[in-house]
């Protein structure tokens, strides 16, 4: 009868870790990349009462006569299935979408590394991208000009990091120009020049220090718009273009209309200065701000494509390197529609200064700069492991390699066996409520029957003493 008992104290002992690991369960419900853990039982030593006899030409065989002596712990693993998204949008929350762990560490360095699921990151007052517990993300460190290099230590955001600036070379324009447009020389008294001294009439007349479109001639001008232009000391610069209508040919000859690009710089007190020979600034008395002409066919499309006006040269006032670039019109149309021309782009862009962070699908810590620039500072690298049930946990949402989880396999998020990561978002525990409260009542009744055995024996033991009385 002593077997019964100590079976049962087995189980009673075993059941309790198996609450344990429930309630440990239960109790990281919400815990951020937390890993349900699970208990198995085995059946422990049995004592043979008798062995098997193999059968005979006078009698059968004979199986084996056993008493099981209770039961044993089997495992107590730590399952790795995904936790579903909890989605944030801070820009410093991400989680794996898939296998692998971050890695972190206290000093930064690849010796003493810790690993985890929970990406809830964020940066320290020395730039340091750091774990909720301070430890330092590891990853793979970026050059000054944003290249991801193979040297792995901890992540630094530079704060006063700054985005040099860049002088304007490519100026597009987009739009259509009004095929309505009254040609120059239609006019009763045709304008002596497109830009007039004051004297002579012009389409664009001095008034001031300021050139304005003379009313007379306003039918020609189809669009002024302006365009800005980026020195190499990141200064800014306004140019104002005019496209004014001027030729036009019709049946027998090939319909084509001829618009004549005109450029005014416009300077920092208002003052303005129209192009000399595709150069700015140039003495107003010398100059007669056309570009050159762009073509139409009938069809509202350049024609022939490809058309270029002269390359242009600004020569700042605050010491920068001259700007020369070119302004792409090729994407101009002319309908008889509203005039629309404008500036689609340039590819200057002044002095950044870092104002944010993001994290990318492959890892890649990005430097938001307020000249709507971004440049990589690292990027966060992942491990995986061959066995990631033998990782030993180690509090605080970590966990440590041990002989049996195998070496760390280092990679960058989404290469080989590393999963992407899901930026905004955090792994939420891939605890399942339901199945630990069933596992909690199977546990429940398990304990509660071996109590039963143990009363049980002992009332048969108290039955075996009172046979002497």
């Amino acid at each position: 009868m002593m077997r019964s008992m100590n079976s049962a104290v087995s189980s009673l002992r075993n059941h309790q870790l198996r609450m344990d690991v429930i309630g440990n369960n239960i109790a990281n419900v919400n815990t951020i990349g937390f890993k349900t853990g699970r208990v198995t039982f085995k059946d422990s030593l049995s004592q043979n009462l008798r062995g098997a006899s193999g059968p005979s030409e006078e009698r059968g065989g004979t199986n084996p006569q056993q008493v099981g002596l209770g039961m044993d712990l089997s495992s107590m693993d730590t399952i790795f299935t995904q936790g579903v998204p909890d989605r944030t949008d801070r820009a410093l929350d991400v989680m794996i979408n898939g296998d692998g762990f971050f890695m972190v560490s206290g000093d930064g360095s690849t010796d003493g590394v810790f690993y985890t699921r929970a990406g809830n990151f964020d940066i320290d007052y020395e730039g340091n991208l750091v774990s909720s517990d301070g430890l330092r993300v590891i990853g793979y460190q970026a050059d000054e000009d944003g290249n991801i290099t193979t040297s792995l230590g901890g992540i630094k955001v530079p704060l006063a990091d700054t985005f040099d600036p860049k002088d304007t070379q490519n100026v597009t324009m987009q739009g259509n120009l009004n095929s309505k447009a009254k040609v120059t020389t239609s006019y009763d008294t045709p304008p002596d020049a497109l830009v007039g001294d004051g004297t002579n009439a012009g389409v664009f007349q001095p008034q001031g220090d300021k050139y304005v479109v003379n009313p007379a001639y306003a039918d020609s001008v189809g669009r002024e718009t302006d365009i800005t232009v980026i020195d190499t000391m990141g200064g800014s610069h306004t140019i104002k273009l005019a496209f004014v209508k001027t030729a036009t040919t019709a049946p027998p000859a090939a319909p084509a209309a001829t618009w004549t690009v005109l450029a005014f710089a416009i300077n920092d007190d208002g003052s303005m200065a129209p192009a000399q020979a595709g150069g700015f600034p140039v003495p107003p008395a010398a100059a007669d701000g056309e570009l050159g002409n762009i073509i139409f066919g009938p069809d509202g499309k350049l024609n022939p494509p490809g058309q270029t006006i002269p390359t242009l040269t600004l020569t700042p006032s605050n010491g920068a390197d001259e700007v020369e670039f070119d302004i792409d019109i090729n994407a101009l149309t002319q309908f008889e529609s509203q005039s629309t021309v404008f500036m689609a782009s340039q590819d200057g862009y002044p002095l950044g200064i870092l104002t944010g962070y993001a994290i990318g699908a492959d890892g890649t810590v990005q430097g938001i700069f307020s000249n709507g620039k971004d440049k990589t500072l690292g990027q966060i690298a992942t491990a995986v492991f061959s066995n990631p049930g033998g990782l030993l946990k180690q509090g605080s949402n970590l966990y440590g390699g041990t002989v049996n989880s195998g070496d760390a396999q280092i990679n960058k998020p989404g290469s080989g066996a590393n999963a992407l990561l899901q930026p905004g978002a955090l792994e939420m525990s891939n605890v399942d409520l339901g199945k630990e409260f069933t596992n909690m009542i199977v546990t429940q009744r398990g304990f509660q029957a071996n109590s039963r055995i143990i009363s049980v024996t002992d009332q048969m033991l108290e039955e075996l003493v009172n046979l002497k009385r």
